[in-house]
Order: C-alpha cells, then structure tokens, then sequence
C-alpha cells in the first residue's frame, strides 16, 4: 500500500523507496512479502529492494563491458544486501540490482541456477520477486551498451527465464507476472497510465483479448489468491482480480526463448570521440545522476535515448515545453 509519504512524495518529498532506504516510505501495514512470511509461505527475492550503496564489486570493473566478458569466469565477485533486516536471509547476494554493470544475462544465469536446483529438489519458493533492471538503459554513457543493446538484454534475459520455468515440472502450477518499469516517463499511443503488464501461466488464455482495465492492485489481488493468503488491506481486498485473464483448462506447453537480434555489448562512444548534436547528447546523457535506481532525469533520458536509438536529426516528438534542444546549449563542438 502507498502510504500517506508516498503519496506525498510525488509533490516533491526527500526519497525514493525503491530501494528498501527509506523506513517512512513502508507502510506499518506491511508488504505483500510479509504477508507472504506470515502465511508460512516461503519467499525468494532477486535484487528487489537491495540498495545500490551496498552493492560491491571485487575487484572494481572498469564498465560493463568487463563484468560481461566476466560472465561465467568468476573473476570478478558480485555482492550485494538489503537495508531490511528481516529480508536478508531471503534475498539472493549475488544478484544486483544497480547499477547496471550487471547485465540481464548474469541475472538471467543466477536465478536460472537456483531455480533448476530449487525445481530438482522441489523446493521452488511459493513467491519469487525478480528485477530485470537492464531497461532503464544508462542513455549515451560510454561505460554502457547502447540503449537498444540495453533493451535487447533485458528481452532476452526474460524470455530465458520464461523458457526455464516453463520447462521445469512445477509449471503446470506457476504464474509468472510482469510488469514494466521503466518507460521514462513516455507516453504509450493510447494514454500515459498504461504499462506493459503479462500474465504468463499455463492457464493463461491464447488468442484472445481481454479489455478489462486492470491495475497493479488486481496483480497483487491475483497473488494472494494464488497462494491462498489474505489482503493485505481493503483496497486489494475490494479489487477485482485478473479473472478474464485465465481459462480452466491448462496449457504446459513450453515457452522457446526468441534468440536476440541486436548485439547485446554494442558499446557507446565516449563524448570526446563525438561531434555536434551526438557529443551533445552523450554529454547530456553523462550529466544524469545514474547513482541510484531512477534518479536521472527522465525528461532529458527520454530524449538521449530517442536520438540514440533514431538517430540525432530524427526530431524528438515533443510533448512538452522544457524538452532540450541541441541549438540551446550547444558546445563550442557543435
């Protein structure tokens, strides 16, 4: 439940809780975890909630590139925690959340190596929380694959994940939701409230389309249902769930990861290496504050990561006023 802070804090409060950081942000009624917990069901999470701060690499990679030459070597060691006590001995130490020098493959390769010993032993935890953070992207910083690289990462790490669990003996009793974080603040072609959400299970119906006008709330509604603990209060309590989603017979068929079809470590240039409009963006892409989880600017985000994807003399679509332009705040390079 968004408490009175987070409410709040979209008119411009002190923090961000996405990163377990902030005790004022957490409602006393508690989260949908502890509900879990308190239900005696069991709980694993992947990089939800753990702060960056705590994030540690040794020994210190350079740029992303490295740690994904690094990927199934060993030599560099990841390790991360959690700010709340009490979800530490459920949380995977090896898997980050940010920064992004963790590609989605590594994330893909950690929770894919659990999940198999988990499904062998049939012991796959009851609800299992899971960042695939690499769609935020890192805009035009040098130290980062292109945006669309960035993106290409994060497809495929899902699809592998889907592919796993839908080839394990306990899909036949599995759900998986997902749900988009982060659309920089763009708006889809219908209307600016909408995210990508699915629900994917082997009782999820094919070939059909359901207009109902679910929320975040129905998904969480769902998940209680599926797991058969309470609402957490009236407001899931009251939600309808993703009812039309479903039908009563099963599906388990498996799910074929799509192989991608963009070089996952095509690297950005460094601004130096730039001229005119292209140094101008990646010097507005390395003027973001990328220390934290959603903390660049995602007007400006928006933008770098349009021109780098249709090219620095496609005109951004404009949706607002403050929107950059080049001609504003050229350099003596430009």
């Amino acid at each position: 439940m968004a408490n009175d802070y987070m409410e709040h804090f979209y008119a411009g409060y002190r923090t961000y809780a996405s990163e377990g950081n902030c005790p004022m942000a957490i409602p006393v009624s508690g989260c949908l975890w502890d509900a879990v917990l308190k239900s005696g069901k069991t709980l694993r999470i992947y990089g939800e909630y753990c702060d960056s701060r705590l994030a540690k690499f040794t020994p210190r990679p350079k740029d992303w590139l490295e740690v994904f030459k690094d990927r199934g070597v060993g030599r560099i060691k990841v390790q991360t925690s959690i700010r709340l006590p009490k979800l530490r001995p459920y949380i995977n130490p090896k898997y980050l959340s940010w920064p992004l020098l963790q590609s989605d493959q590594d994330r893909a390769d950690i929770f894919l190596e659990d999940y198999q010993k988990a499904s062998q032993a049939d012991t796959v935890p009851n609800l299992m929380i899971l960042s695939l953070p690499s769609d935020h992207t890192v805009g035009s910083s040098a130290q980062y694959p292109k945006p669309s690289s960035m993106i290409a990462d994060n497809d495929l790490a899902l699809g592998r994940i889907v592919e796993g669990v839908s080839k394990s003996p306990q899909w036949k009793d599995t759900c998986i939701f997902v749900i988009e974080d982060d659309a920089q603040s763009g708006l889809d072609h219908v209307d600016g409230h909408r995210t990508v959400f699915m629900a994917l299970s082997p009782y999820t119906r094919r070939k059909s389309v359901d207009s109902t006008a679910y929320t975040t709330v129905s998904m969480v509604r769902s998940i209680e249902l599926m797991l058969g603990i309470p609402p957490m209060n009236r407001f899931d309590g009251t939600t309808e769930p993703l009812s039309d989603c479903f039908m009563e017979t099963p599906d388990t068929s498996s799910y074929t990861a799509v192989p991608n079809q963009v070089r996952l470590d095509d690297m950005n240039r460094s601004a130096l290496a730039l001229w005119g409009k292209e140094r101008y963006w990646a010097k507005v892409s390395d003027s973001l504050d990328w220390t934290g989880i959603d903390r660049a600017d995602p007007d400006k985000l928006d933008q770098v990561v349009w021109h780098s994807v249709m090219g620095v003399n496609t005109p951004y679509p404009v949706l607002r006023a403050r929107a950059h332009k080049p001609s504003q705040e050229r350099d003596s390079d430009g």
